[in-house]
């Protein structure tokens, strides 16, 4: 049928195997996974937000997720996809050892959202 239906089927198999290969313990499987699903969407966000986050996860490439963060245009503060962009960021930052900078992000973060565990726990990695 429709392309964009097949796509969407396309993007759920790819994004399912690379789940799977990380929950085996798989990070290799579970890298490419992602790595291929970034490389197949790219005009769509979620897919490249997964793909940095891969890089952070699976490879441990904490320079690597932040220069493909770079690439990826911020999304809107009232977008869905803003706090789990910024969190990539942060984990990045810290990764890298950059604990300044991730609390420059998590700042403002955990101002606006006090009370989420994501935020309170991270902003515990970057005292």
């Amino acid at each position: 049928g429709d392309t964009t239906d097949v796509n969407r089927l396309v993007m759920a198999a790819i994004y399912h195997r690379a789940a799977l290969s990380r929950t085996q313990k798989n990070d290799a499987g579970a890298a490419a996974g992602f790595a291929d699903l970034a490389a197949r969407f790219p005009e769509d966000q979620t897919a490249q937000i997964m793909g940095a986050e891969s890089l952070i996860i699976d490879k441990k490439d904490f320079t690597g997720a932040l220069a493909a963060l770079t690439k990826i245009p911020m999304p809107a503060d009232t977008a869905r996809t803003y706090n789990r962009y910024q969190l990539a960021r942060v984990d990045a930052y810290l990764g890298a050892g950059k604990k300044d900078s991730a609390r420059m992000i998590l700042e403002p973060l955990a101002a606006k959202f006090p009370t989420q565990k994501r935020i309170t726990d991270r902003m515990e990695k970057a005292k």
